[in-house]
Formats: C-alpha cells, sequence, structure tokens
C-alpha cells in the first residue's frame, strides 16, 4: 500500500461483537477538587473474545451500526478483561477532600530527615443521570492505611527505594 502525503488507511485485523458492561471509571488523582474536569470515563468493559491476544491499538466503538467513538485498546491476553474508555463521563461530579488530623511527628533516620503525620480523606461522587451506574473508582495511598470504609480490592505494594511508606492501591 502506497500513501501519498496527509492520507491514512484504516485496517480491521479482527472483529467480533461482544458482551460488555457499560461502566464509569474514575481514578482519582491527588489533584481532582470538586468542579473540575476529574479522570472519569465512560468504558466498555469485556472479556477478550479472540483466540489470540489483543495488542495495544486502535478500538472502534459501535452501537447498532452507529460509531460512537474509539479509544486506544491496551494488549490483553486470551480470554483476559478488557477496558476501552470511550468518553469523559461529564455527567457525574466527584470531589477529593482531605485533611490532618492529630499531632505531626518530626524524626530521622539514616541522617534523613521526616515527617510523620496522619491524613483523613473523603471521596464524593454525585450521579447527575437519572438511572443507576456501575462505578469503578481506584485510588492509590501512600502511608499505612488505618481504615477505609467499603470492601475495596487492596494490592499493597513495598516502599521504593530510600522511601518508608508502602503504597496501596485501591479499586472499590
Amino acid at each position: 500500500v502506497t500513501l501519498k502525503q496527509n492520507e491514512a488507511m484504516t485496517l480491521t485485523l479482527a472483529s467480533e461483537e461482544v458482551a460488555y458492561d457499560a461502566v464509569v471509571e474514575w481514578n482519582v488523582r491527588p489533584s481532582d477538587q470538586e468542579g473540575e474536569v476529574a479522570d472519569v470515563w465512560e468504558a466498555l468493559r469485556f472479556k477478550n473474545p479472540f483466540a489470540f491476544p489483543m495488542t495495544t491499538g486502535p478500538a472502534m466503538v459501535v452501537s447498532q451500526g452507529e460509531f460512537l467513538g474509539s479509544r486506544t485498546s491496551n494488549w490483553v491476553s486470551v480470554g483476559g478483561e478488557a477496558m476501552v474508555y470511550v468518553t469523559r463521563a461529564l455527567s457525574v461530579q466527584v470531589g477529593v477532600s482531605e485533611e490532618e488530623v492529630g499531632e505531626r511527628t518530626e524524626f530521622s533516620l539514616a541522617r534523613r530527615h521526616y515527617t510523620q503525620s496522619s491524613l483523613e480523606g473523603t471521596l464524593q461522587m454525585r450521579n447527575l443521570r437519572s438511572e443507576a451506574l456501575t462505578l469503578i473508582v481506584r485510588k492509590e495511598v501512600s502511608g499505612a492505611l488505618l481504615d477505609v470504609e467499603g470492601t475495596p480490592q487492596q494490592v499493597v505494594g513495598s516502599a521504593g527505594p530510600g522511601q518508608l511508606n508502602p503504597s496501596t492501591k485501591l479499586t472499590w
């Protein structure tokens, strides 16, 4: 195939109708504030329907013959769970608040100075739609997690080199 300057071409490598769940996913960032556009997406969650891995590339979303959008689909193993983000979820408002609670403690370790403190945080979401949503909320916390509401999946990582705090990835 030869393309002239400014020409483009699309090749369909595989196509399959697949059952999916429509979800709204919020990947909480430290900078998320109420009223700002946060990392909240309308997404489609489905199992890879092919007998081969889906490689990273463009994915087109079509419903009843109508184009809904296209995004990059990341690599997914055979039978693995894929997530394609279609558009920003502007009808879901989110906010994050954090405040320091208790006393701060200063200490030194191996000639480095540290401050130990406790934070209490709240995640808020408001659905402006008339129907219920399936939500996925992801938040990474640095430090010891003392308490959390709900029953999120927790993946605890180790502290990195030169770090005292472990990290915990939470998914509700």
